[in-house]
């Protein structure tokens, strides 16, 4: 359920329950979970994708993790035990009820209040696309590799209103492998003048490698993502539910380049 710190908690799947701090069932004094016996869940661990599933959970297509002093203040936080830590969803996680979690009474590192989770879930209308891209290979000396230099901008907004890209935005490309049918990350990049822009240092040849440039929003699980044509195999016979496919499954692998997803 969550608490959004006035009235009573809402539950998953009541309307307009969007926003809160989570709590979960807890053990009681004799260490028995029971439905009536609520505790707070502690950060450690809980990740984007757990924000995500969770909202689902409750309806919505869109959450994040937001600060639980948005909705009560540390003392009186303080008043309500924790029940969980340690939150884990793995690879295959399609649902909050594939993730698992620690007993607070087995917990390593205890947590302070301000260390709750609470969530803001929305089913928020993103206009978010790749519009335009380009790369620029060149040779490597003694090496079938290349470097290659490459842009890719995007359009972003919600609501009709634009999004500032260079705060609200993450950007990397992946190399998709054509024999393998798999992806990778292979740079991340930076937002310059007004578009994103990366440097991979002894690319694949073009025969099996493909460039794709992924984007998203900031604490959110939205993003989009385009082919590079200038440095992609023949696609005659590969598909872009191919592209997707592999994408996604990268995405959800939780890799991350230097802390960036």
């Amino acid at each position: 359920m969550l608490y959004s710190g006035k009235g009573d908690p809402c539950m998953a799947g009541q309307k307009g329950c969007d926003s809160g701090i989570l709590f979960g069932i807890a053990p009681d004094e004799n260490g028995e979970y029971k439905k009536d016996n609520f505790g707070k869940l502690c950060d450690d661990g809980f990740t984007a994708k757990a924000a995500h599933l969770t909202c689902a959970k409750f309806g919505y297509n869109n959450g994040k993790a937001v600060p639980a002093t948005n909705f009560l203040s540390l003392k009186k936080l303080g008043m309500f035990p924790y029940g969980a830590t340690g939150v884990r969803c793995g690879y295959n996680a399609t649902s909050v009820d594939d993730c698992s979690y620690t007993p607070y009474s087995m917990a390593k590192m205890p947590c302070m209040p301000g260390e709750e989770v609470a969530l803001s879930c929305s089913n928020d209308a993103w206009v978010f696309k790749m519009m335009e891209s380009k790369a620029k290979a060149k040779s490597i000396s003694g090496s079938d590799a290349k470097r290659v230099k490459f842009t890719c901008n995007y359009h972003a907004a919600k609501y009709g209103e634009e999004v500032n890209q260079k705060k609200n935005m993450w950007s990397a490309a992946m190399l998709v492998s054509k024999s393998s049918q798999s992806g990778q990350w292979a740079a991340e990049m930076k937002w310059k003048r007004s578009k994103w822009a990366g440097v991979i240092q002894q690319a694949p040849s073009t025969d099996d490698a493909c460039l794709v440039c992924v984007a998203g929003i900031q604490d959110s699980y939205a993003y989009t993502w385009g082919i590079v044509d200038d440095y992609c195999f023949d696609r005659s016979d590969f598909t872009e539910k191919q592209f997707w496919e592999i994408i996604e499954k990268v995405m959800k692998m939780n890799i991350s380049i230097d802390g960036l997803l």
